[in-house]
């Protein structure tokens, strides 16, 4: 699974040729993502050799990794432990709050950054 970043023009079309931000080669990849106010990607990674969550910055940089169960797990499904399935930032008061769902749990973690959401940016 590969995470792709496509330029946008005024109108936010497409305007360009895609660039890889993240390669997870044969792994499995991410589930739920979401964006800081910096522009930084915040990835739910649901990969066995290392589950947990990745923020990359607009170049696909690895800035920070968050551990959320054990690495190089195998086995079945019903084994697995501390697979990351998705994230959210809070708003308002709890918009440094990141949210993320791992196996049958619901998470927050206080970040320095606030979350970016595009339905309130200009409220």
């Amino acid at each position: 699974m590969k995470v792709y970043a496509y330029p946008l023009d005024a109108n936010g079309l497409v305007a360009g040729a895609r660039k890889t931000l993240v390669d997870f080669g044969k792994e499995n990849g991410c589930d739920g993502m979401r964006v800081d106010a910096g522009g930084n990607l915040y990835l739910a990674v649901r990969s066995l050799a290392r589950p947990g969550i990745l923020v990359v910055d607009p170049a696909g940089k690895e800035l920070a990794f968050i551990p959320t169960g054990p690495t190089n797990q195998t086995g079945l499904f019903e084994d697995w432990k501390g697979i990351p399935s998705n994230v959210e930032f809070g708003t308002g008061d709890d918009a440094n709050v990141l949210y993320v769902t791992i196996d049958k749990g619901l998470y927050r973690i206080r970040l320095k950054t606030r979350g970016f959401h595009p339905h309130l940016a200009g409220k």
